[in-house]
C-alpha cells in the first residue's frame, strides 16, 4: 500500500471530488438514481465535514458525516483504479474514530438495497442492520 495522507477536504477539492464520486458510482446501475452523482461537491463541502485521502498527492477517496443525535456516514467513496487495496477500510476506521473520538456510542450509515457487495462489506467490518425500506439498508455499528 502506498504511502497515504488523510485531510480535511477544503472547497478547492469539489471540482476533483465531484469527478471521483461520479467514478467511484459510475460502476453502478445509472438507473439507480444514487445521489452522489448528482451532488454539488462544493456545496457538500460547505454543509458537511468532509474529509479526503490522497495518495502521492492525488486525491483518491472521499469521506462526508454529519453529526447531530447520532453520527453518521453521508458518503463514502474510492477512485475505482484503488478499490480492493485497504484504503476503503483506513477511511471506515478514521470515521470510526471521528465519531468515537467525539463521544458518539455508535455510528450509521446507509447503501442502496441493489448494492449486495457494500452491504455485505459493511456487515464483515461489524455493522448491524436496524431498518430496511424499499431502497436502502441502514446500518449501525457500536463503537463502544
Amino acid at each position: 500500500m502506498d504511502k497515504y495522507k488523510i485531510r480535511k477536504a477544503d472547497i478547492d477539492d469539489g471540482d476533483l471530488l465531484g469527478i471521483l464520486m461520479k467514478n467511484a458510482y459510475s460502476i453502478y446501475d445509472r438507473a439507480l438514481n444514487l445521489p452522489p452523482l448528482f451532488a454539488d461537491y462544493k456545496e457538500e463541502i460547505k454543509l458537511y465535514p468532509c474529509w479526503v485521502i490522497e495518495v502521492e498527492g492525488r486525491i483518491i477517496g472521499g469521506l462526508f458525516m454529519y453529526f447531530d443525535e447520532k453520527a453518521y456516514i453521508n458518503n463514502i467513496a474510492l477512485d475505482p483504479d484503488f478499490k480492493g487495496k485497504g484504503y476503503g477500510r483506513i477511511l471506515m476506521d478514521f470515521a470510526e474514530k471521528t465519531a468515537s473520538d467525539k463521544a458518539y456510542d455508535d455510528l450509521h450509515l446507509a447503501t442502496h438495497i441493489k448494492l449486495k457487495d457494500n452491504i455485505n462489506y459493511y456487515i464483515k467490518l461489524g455493522y448491524e442492520e436496524v431498518e430496511r425500506d424499499e431502497n436502502k439498508v441502514y446500518f449501525r455499528k457500536r463503537l463502544i
